[in-house]
């Protein structure tokens, strides 16, 4: 079966070299985020969802611009700003949620 799906053996760095190698008939699917196949106007199945953390040594936690960071990544304009650019990027209710250890 994955002798005839072109690209199945091959292996890229990034979200957007699949893209690349679906866009132009390298591959004919791929695994990648739902903004880059957008942005590459490919048709787009999601699988799951991912999470993702911002990482940053605890003594710099306090940090001013961290703290702004975590202000805007918390904010409801930042929120809505990325929804209006429709990548499918969604947010939970631990977005902006300091966690230390």
């Amino acid at each position: 079966m994955a002798k005839g799906i072109r690209g199945y053996g091959t292996e890229v760095r990034s979200h957007l070299e699949v893209a690349c190698a679906v866009k132009y008939g390298k591959a004919d699917a791929g695994i990648g985020i739902e903004a880059v196949a957008k942005l590459y106007e490919l048709g787009f199945v999601p699988l799951s969802r991912e999470e993702f953390d911002f990482a940053v040594l605890k003594e710099n936690v306090g940090q001013e611009n961290i703290l702004r960071f975590v202000e805007a990544l918390s904010s409801d304009e930042f929120k809505s700003k990325v929804a209006e650019k429709g990548l499918g990027i969604v947010f939970n209710e631990d977005t902006g949620r300091v966690i230390t250890g």
